[in-house]
C-alpha cells in the first residue's frame, strides 16, 4: 500500500482536526510555571503538591503517536494511538482530553437512551448562583450540590434521569462564578402536564420564573436572578449533541486558569478531590454499561479502523519548545 506523503512537518498543518494540540500545550506550559511559583508561606503539603503538579505537567504530551489512514493530504485521517498524559486536574492538555472522553461516553449513553426510550425528551438546564470569593468556593459548591439534591427530590422534578457537571469561571478580582450544566431526560407528556415548570412568568407580573423560584427555594436564597432552560426538540440530534458537548466540556476555561497564579492556586485547593460530574436515574444505570474514562485518556476502541492493522502508517510527533509546535519526527 502506498505510504502517505508528508507535505509539512507541523501537526496543525498536516491534520485540520488536530490543529489545536499546540495551543493546549502552550497553555499547559504557563500552568506548569504557575504551579512551580508559590508563596514561601504556603502550607508544606501544598508546596509539595504544586511541585509535583508542575513536574507532571512539564512532561505531559511531549510526544504524540497517531495512526494514519493512508490517502493524500486532503483525506488523511489521524487517530491518536498513544501519548503520555499527566492527569493533573487543571492541566489544559488533560482537560482537553478528558472532555473528549466524557463527550464520547455521553454520546454512547444518549444514543442508547434515545433508542430504548424513543418518546422521551431532554431538557438542557444551567443553574447559577451569585459570585463568591475564591476562598469560599468549596463551601459554595457544597451548598449548590445540596440545593440540587433538594431540587431533584421535589414532586415537581420532571427528570427520570439526569447528568450534572460543574463549571467554574473567573469573576472580577478574586471571585469565582460556579454553575451547573445539566441534561435532564423527561417523559414527553411532561410538557402538557400540570407538573410542567414554566420558565418565564414575568408577563403575569411575577418577579421570577417557576424554575427560578424553585432553584431559589432549594438554594434557600432569594438572590439568584439568572437561570437558563431549553427543551431540546424531539429528533434534533444537532441540538442534543451541542447540549452534550456543553455539559461534558472543561471544568474551568483554559484562559481563566492562565489569568492569575494566585487564583489558580486557591482554585486547586478549594476543589481538591471534588467530583465535577454527577448523574442519577436512568443516566446512572446506563453509564454502568459503558467503559469508564481510561487512565491513558485514549479510547482503544473508539476508532473506525483497526489499530493493529499494519497497513496503517504510524506517525510520531514531538513537542519543540523553540518552535512551540508539534513537529513530525518519523
Amino acid at each position: 500500500m502506498d505510504k502517505v506523503i508528508v507535505p509539512s512537518f507541523s501537526l496543525k498543518e498536516l491534520s485540520y482536526g488536530d490543529r489545536n494540540w499546540h495551543m493546549h500545550k502552550k497553555q499547559a506550559q504557563r500552568i506548569q510555571v504557575y504551579y512551580a511559583d508559590f508563596e514561601s508561606e504556603l502550607d508544606p503539603k501544598w508546596r509539595e503538591n504544586f511541585k509535583k503538579y508542575s513536574t507532571r505537567i512539564s512532561n505531559c504530551g511531549n510526544w504524540l503517536a497517531f495512526n494514519i489512514h493512508p490517502g493524500d493530504f486532503e483525506t488523511n485521517v489521524f487517530k491518536l494511538k498513544s501519548a503520555q498524559f499527566c492527569r493533573v486536574r487543571y492541566c489544559p492538555m488533560c482537560q482537553f482530553r478528558r472532555a473528549k472522553m466524557n463527550q464520547a461516553l455521553m454520546l454512547r449513553v444518549t444514543d442508547k437512551l434515545v433508542k430504548d426510550y424513543p418518546t422521551y425528551r431532554f431538557l438542557f438546564l444551567t443553574l447559577t448562583v451569585p459570585n463568591c470569593d475564591i476562598i469560599d468556593l468549596r463551601e459554595t459548591l457544597s451548598d449548590m450540590n445540596a440545593a440540587f439534591q433538594r431540587l431533584t427530590q421535589l414532586k415537581r422534578w420532571p427528570g427520570v434521569g439526569w447528568i450534572k457537571s460543574t463549571e467554574v469561571t473567573k469573576g472580577k478580582a478574586n471571585q469565582a462564578h460556579p454553575h451547573f450544566h445539566c441534561l435532564i431526560m423527561v417523559k414527553s407528556s411532561y410538557f402538557k402536564s400540570k407538573a410542567y415548570i414554566k420558565h418565564d412568568n414575568r408577563k403575569k407580573g411575577k418577579d421570577k420564573s417557576e424554575w427560578l423560584q424553585l432553584w431559589n427555594q432549594c438554594y434557600r436564597s432569594d438572590n439568584i436572578e439568572a437561570l437558563h432552560v431549553t427543551a431540546i426538540e424531539k429528533g434534533n440530534q444537532d441540538q442534543l449533541q451541542k447540549s452534550i458537548f456543553e455539559v461534558m466540556k472543561y471544568g474551568v476555561k483554559e484562559a481563566d486558569l492562565a489569568k492569575s497564579r494566585n487564583w489558580l492556586h486557591e482554585l486547586t485547593k478549594q476543589t481538591h478531590r471534588l467530583r465535577f460530574i454527577d448523574k442519577g436515574g436512568v443516566f446512572k444505570d446506563y453509564f454502568r454499561e459503558v467503559k469508564d474514562e481510561p487512565r491513558s485518556l485514549i479510547f482503544k476502541d473508539e476508532d473506525d479502523f483497526d489499530r493493529a492493522d499494519s497497513s496503517f502508517d504510524e506517525w510520531f510527533f514531538s513537542w519543540d519548545k523553540k518552535e512551540q509546535d508539534y513537529l513530525f519526527k518519523y
